[in-house]
């Protein structure tokens, strides 16, 4: 097996040779050196992974991929498309003496280098011009270097090895090759037979190229490059995912492992991880000792601390805590001999959160002092994330510090006042304590007092554009509840054109979305509010954003409800009721229960005008809508929310007067004015 060339590095070679000889045009270049630079440097990750999805096993680019992405792309040469010179290129190798030659030509593509100009100056040469020449610093450049040099390093039946590679990759070509070029006779596998007579199922054939027109598929020729990233890939996809290697891919590695690569350590990590995954103990266990075994007799001893580590890690996976323990106390010891920072730090880290979850096992590691107490080992950590700029150690760290901080009860008024001295740190500060107050103000209906923060919060002007959209949310709500729905609706359409197309918030489009449907639905237009209510929840379910579904769902059921759909709101909000508690929001989960309490009276409304005045079904509903009711004025007397806590009893009132009870409808009415006055108490003494 090769190191590093393959049949399919050949043929982007051939490529490459093409577009230097001036034949490809300027409307096709970008796509050819695009398309080049993709297949030879595949930096994004999302790309990679889609393209591992749709080709399988796929290591290399195919011959099939060639063609689809040149056969639509003009040349220079009339009549002939990129693909047709392409093919003519391939095809003139015919030999593998002529695969030698391309090799030890190749260079002639690359720009010379200063000493070669030098050498041509003082030779008396002129300098060439009108030919392209590729810059050897280039990715196309690069590329052809090491190629070159990795050719002169194969050996004489390795360089056999993969010249019959590439006759078997280009084989499914040559009767498109041969029906273009009906001039040029030439043997589908080596020119060498053409001459001597021979074809392919002929003895000397055999023996030199076997079966090569029946080999299978399971044979395609890979390189110890391509086979080294395609598993540093699954490694990286099991560990940063956490799942397992799928069974086709797990055969085709079994199969290419199998076929001579030499990078055996990486198979075994593969194995260990995989089986890991799958619980089993026994099969992880031995496969951790043979990849270091091998790291070991290849005299890279600097993995032995990270084999105790991932040691550790198994171990205490499988319930083996104090075996666990030890482990990661010798890799600890080993990361500090040899200053592996980075080990070090994750050993440290692993030490505390397990000792946080399972204390009676660290005893004897506390009193040895390895650790100190919980603070100074959070600051370790802390100090070390940030040397060695280990950010989501550092993040982890930070996470572990407050709820250290909150399990210890300290008081926010007891935090150090140099940590608050920063003028950024103080602005946040403000801004956030400021954006409480104002919810707080707007639910208890003080709109002067709402004003004046707002304008103060508008003044900081942070560089943040979270922070800027949510203090436009609660603008455009204030605008809502004081009764400005115009004004309301231009802001929303304002704070939609100011996000940013590149990092549109999934949530805050859902958010916008909801906030103008309720607005048309208030200003009688609930068809309109009907398609973005519609389009919101679409958004929020294709993008699993569960408490903006919620919301979306009670804007749509709102617009429903007017569109008398009394039973439809019903059935929708009763459907998704217990995942709206469980989210914690008091003023969606007042909002639902209030839809709720309007569809049950739309119904028994409805029954009336049918002439069921005393039906059961009339009475069951009503009974409904008075036990929402007292859902609903819980939830918004949790949030203080005076407005809500007004209309439930206003709404209760109402009821009971319809129900034929006055006297709790005049108590109700006497409870909505006392809330009237109290309000106004409270916006005096404020």
């Amino acid at each position: 097996m090769s190191r590093y060339l393959t049949p399919s590095k050949i043929a982007l070679l051939c490529l490459i040779s093409i577009y230097t000889e001036g034949v490809v045009p300027n409307s096709s270049a970008i796509h050819v050196l695009s398309y080049l630079v993709a297949c030879l440097s595949p930096l994004e990750r999302e790309q990679s992974i889609s393209q591992a999805g749709d080709q399988g096993t796929q290591c290399s680019v195919s011959i099939t991929d060639l063609e689809v992405n040149l056969t639509g792309h003009p040349s220079s040469v009339p009549g002939r498309t990129i693909w047709d010179l392409f093919l003519k290129k391939i095809w003139s190798l015919d030999c593998c003496d002529a695969l030698e030659v391309f090799f030890a030509d190749i260079s002639a593509i690359l720009a010379k280098t200063r000493e070669e100009q030098i050498r041509d100056r003082d030779a008396g040469l002129a300098p060439e011009t009108g030919c392209m020449r590729l810059s050897r610093c280039s990715p196309l450049g690069a590329f052809v270097r090491r190629s070159q040099l990795e050719f002169t390093r194969l050996q004489f039946h390795d360089s056999v090895k993969l010249w019959r590679g590439f006759v078997k990759y280009r084989l499914p070509t040559y009767h498109v090759w041969a029906r273009k070029n009906p001039s040029l006779e030439q043997a589908p596998v080596d020119v060498n037979l053409l001459n001597l007579g021979l074809n392919t199922t002929d003895s000397l054939a055999q023996v030199a190229y076997g079966s090569i027109e029946d080999d299978s598929e399971d044979e395609q020729y890979v390189s110890t490059k391509d086979v080294e990233r395609l598993l540093e890939f699954q490694i990286s996809e099991l560990q940063s995912l956490g799942g397992r290697v799928p069974d086709g891919m797990k055969a085709q590695l079994e199969r290419i492992i199998t076929s001579g690569v030499t990078v055996p350590s990486l198979m075994h990590y593969l194995r260990f991880l995989d089986a890991w995954r799958a619980g089993d103990y026994p099969s992880s266990f031995d496969n951790l000792h043979r990849y270091f075994d091998c790291t070991m007799h290849s005299r890279d001893r600097s993995s032995y601390q990270y084999a105790l580590l991932n040691l550790a890690i198994l171990q205490a996976d499988f319930g083996c805590y104090s075996e666990a323990v030890s482990a990661m106390q010798e890799a600890v010891s080993i990361a500090r001999e040899s200053h592996d920072m980075n080990c070090l730090n994750f050993c440290m880290s692993w030490l505390y959160h397990f000792g946080k979850a399972f204390p009676e096992h660290m005893r004897d590691v506390q009193n040895t002092g390895m650790l100190g107490n919980e603070k100074e080992g959070l600051a370790f950590l802390k100090a070390k994330a940030k040397e060695t700029e280990m950010w989501s150690l550092l993040s982890t760290t930070l996470l572990s510090e407050a709820k250290l901080e909150m399990r210890n009860a300290t008081r926010m008024n007891q935090i150090s006042p140099e940590k608050l001295r920063s003028l950024k740190t103080y602005q946040y500060w403000t801004f956030f304590s400021g954006i409480l107050q104002l919810q707080r103000q707007i639910y208890r209906d003080n709109r002067v007092a709402a004003e004046q923060l707002l304008a103060q919060l508008q003044a900081i002007q942070l560089p943040d554009n979270d922070i800027t959209l949510l203090l436009s949310i609660l603008t455009i709500d204030l605008r809502i509840r004081q009764g400005h729905y115009g004004g309301a609706l231009e802001l929303v359409e304002k704070a939609a054109q100011a996000i940013q197309q590149d990092n549109f918030d999934i949530f805050t489009q859902v958010k916008l979305l909801c906030l103008k449907a309720y607005i048309l639905q208030k200003t009688g237009h609930p068809q309109r509010g009907f398609s973005l209510a519609m389009r919101a929840a679409s958004i929020a379910h294709r993008s699993r954003l569960l408490p903006s579904l919620w919301e979306s769902i009670c804007v749509l059921a709102g617009v429903l409800l007017s569109m008398r759909e009394f039973d439809a709101v019903s059935e929708l909000i009763e459907s998704i009721m217990p995942q709206i508690l469980e989210t914690g929001d008091c003023s969606l989960a007042a909002q639902a229960y209030s839809l709720l309490v309007d569809a049950n009276m739309g119904i028994a409304g409805t029954l009336w005008s049918e002439g069921q005045t005393n039906s059961v079904l009339k009475k069951e509903h009503v009974t409904r809508a008075l036990g929402y009711l007292d859902c609903a004025y819980e939830q918004y007397e949790e949030i203080e929310d005076i407005r809500g806590q007004c209309e439930i009893v206003a709404k209760k009132a109402t009821v009971m007067h319809l129900t034929g009870d006055p006297v709790l409808a005049n108590d109700y009415a006497a409870k909505y004015l006392d809330l009237k006055r109290q309000a106004r108490i409270d916006l005096g003494e404020a």
